[in-house]
């Protein structure tokens, strides 16, 4: 049985919650067998960064959209998890017209271990959810300390209410 978990980075600084979605990240892509992600093309001056992420898998596109009266060129991205995904994740900037916090290069990604959701990270990473068994949050927690982050930063997620109960 897995739960969900955060990493609560609201008492942070920059630097932290950076290393914290680097080591959190790193871990998933490690051990996921999967991965999707949602790139949003004119956020990027780098060319060479988005070429390096839509690289990383099968690419399709989406009708440019219109969000909060901004449009957005979206592009999903599919492939598999592995050390590719963590080192492009974590050695690609976020774009250079990103948002105070974003620590992600892209908009959102998630990764799988089989059918499972284990991580995801939506919003450039600022909000990150890890569904987690008992035996793999007590690695993540181990990882964090070894990184010289406290693992208590890794929290129960707030479970979504049900309809009707």
């Amino acid at each position: 049985m897995s739960l969900r978990y955060m990493i609560d980075e609201s008492n942070t600084t920059s630097e932290t919650s950076l290393s914290l979605y680097r080591a959190a990240v790193t871990w998933a892509a490690r051990r996921g067998s999967r991965f999707e992600m949602r790139v949003e093309r004119n956020r990027y001056r780098d060319l060479e960064g988005l070429r390096r992420l839509t690289a990383l898998g099968s690419t399709a596109t989406a009708p440019e959209e219109q969000l909060f009266g901004k449009s957005t060129d979206p592009v999903f991205v599919t492939g598999t998890a592995g050390e590719d995904l963590a080192r492009e994740l974590t050695c690609v900037a976020a774009p250079a017209n990103d948002l105070s916090g974003d620590v992600s290069p892209v908009e959102a990604v998630s990764i799988y271990l089989g059918e499972r959701r284990t991580y995801a990270a939506f919003d450039y990473g600022s909000t990150q959810l890890l569904e987690l068994t008992d035996d793999e949050l007590q690695d993540l927690r181990e990882t964090l300390k070894a990184q010289g982050l406290d693992p208590g930063y890794l929290i129960r997620a707030p479970q979504p209410r049900m309809l009707n109960q």
